[in-house]
């Protein structure tokens, strides 16, 4: 391993240790009126799309919890007291921050499932202008390169944080992060160099 692949190494699990520590902070601190204002904009959001019928099967459906009131009424701890209000409001926090992000992730799949065609025409299109480079006289462009995989990489990074902080987020961000996936991907194998 070289010296520049382990600091990137030392760098990445740093920011993961950062991720890991932020998703703990917003469990313990986030308050629970905002997981349920941020839940009720994403889905006033979609129905805002579809009609209610269409939204309710496609959408909510798939990404149901059972809500049976307040699911931690009669929890005690094993010395008979009853578990505190912060406790029992830091898991119903976590809970409806899941339901949001299971939500979120519905969302995705069906609009990759519509994407799909697109991105894979992106690639292939990429690919064929990379073949028909590699017997012509012309030149692969390094920084086309880099800019298509450091775009790539930012929606990609973008599309993550959208589905997992809890930030109202419209539908409409997936299909554009996707379509710029796939236009960068485009961009990135389409400049891949002659010899690999």
């Amino acid at each position: 391993m070289t010296r520049n692949d382990s600091s990137a190494s030392g760098w990445g699990s740093f920011i993961l240790g950062l991720a890991i520590m932020g998703v703990i902070a917003l469990g313990a601190l986030m308050p629970l009126t905002h997981v349920q204002k941020v839940l009720d904009a994403d889905r006033a959001s979609i129905r805002s799309l579809l009609n209610e019928d269409e939204a309710e099967e496609a959408v909510f459906d798939s990404a149901k919890f059972e809500d049976n009131g307040d699911p931690l009424r009669d929890v005690y701890l094993q010395d008979g007291q009853k578990i505190n209000k912060w406790a029992s409001e830091r898991m119903e926090v976590v809970t409806l921050w899941g339901q949001m992000i299971s939500y979120r992730m519905t969302l995705l799949h069906i609009w990759l499932l519509a994407m799909l065609p697109l991105l894979l025409a992106s690639f292939v299109d990429g690919y064929f202008v990379r073949e028909g480079r590699k017997y012509a006289f012309k030149q692969q462009s390094s920084v086309r390169h880099k800019a298509g995989v450091m775009v790539a990489t930012g929606f990609s990074i973008i599309a993550a944080l959208s589905i997992l902080l809890p930030v109202p987020v419209s539908p409409l961000l997936m299909p554009f992060a996707l379509a710029s996936v796939g236009l960068a991907a485009w961009i990135w194998v389409g400049n891949l160099q002659k010899r690999i």
